[in-house]
């Protein structure tokens, strides 16, 4: 199976102008993988990566990485950008 599923737990829907939009986070025993993103923020970059223009491939690939690795996002919330640090890496399943 590989590591496919260490990821952050994001769940994004691709928006017609090319942007990523934040649908939900996994969850673990009932508790959100990323609890500072809601519905609806923007994903602008992950470690510095701009992701507007990006395919789904090279996003998600991004969000991988090994358990425990710290990613750091930067979204989008009501014009706002906001920096989202600490974002570990987890074991999906």
């Amino acid at each position: 199976m590989g590591h496919d599923l260490d990821m952050t737990g994001l769940i994004l829907a691709p928006e017609a102008d090319s942007s990523w939009v934040i649908i939900g986070s996994a969850t673990i025993d009932g508790k959100s993988l990323v609890e500072e993103v809601h519905p609806g923020d923007i994903l602008v970059e992950i470690n510095g990566m701009p992701v507007r223009g990006k395919t789904m491939g090279v996003v998600v690939d991004a969000l991988r990485g090994e358990p425990g690795e710290v990613k750091t996002l930067l979204i989008k919330r009501d014009g706002t950008i906001r920096e989202i640090t600490d974002v570990q890496v987890k074991r999906i399943l």
